[in-house]
């Protein structure tokens, strides 16, 4: 699926984007050539890889996601992300018109303060998935 139509699903969801699961996974297996990232949102698994023919990244909303034992995790972020929500959802979009990437600002959804702003995790691709996750706006180390 192309990122504008994935924007398309995220404008249609009514619930808070809850994240359960996070995994960067190599396939032992397959046809991609690269890693994705798999995010459990509530219950369905948000598929991010790399095309390989573009270098764009798309993405897949699947029902179920099944971790087989030959594949390789490259890296969990369970332990930061898990029960922070899924705020504003931006595309990179670079000058040709190609879909370069991702950027998500997470927030805690539990807090109590007026200030719920946990972070930001983006996710590029550049022959392969590229991810970054900063607990401070990235940009404002730019603007600041």
């Amino acid at each position: 699926m192309e990122i504008s139509s994935f924007f398309d699903y995220l404008k249609n969801l009514e619930e808070e984007r809850v994240i359960n699961d996070f995994h960067i996974i190599q396939h032992s297996n397959s046809s991609f050539l690269f890693p994705q990232v798999i995010i459990k949102v509530n219950l369905v698994y948000w598929l991010f890889h790399t095309n390989a023919d573009t270098d764009e990244i798309e993405v897949q909303i699947l029902p179920e996601f099944i971790i087989h034992k030959n594949d390789t995790i490259k890296h969990n972020f369970t332990f930061h992300l898990n029960n922070f929500a899924i705020g504003t959802v931006y595309a990179i979009v670079n000058e040709r018109g190609y879909t370069d990437g991702v950027k998500f600002s997470i927030y805690d959804h539990k807090s109590l303060k007026n200030n719920k702003f946990y972070g930001v995790l983006t996710l590029f691709s550049l022959s392969g998935i590229k991810y970054r996750f900063e607990h401070n706006a990235i940009d404002q180390c730019f603007l600041g």
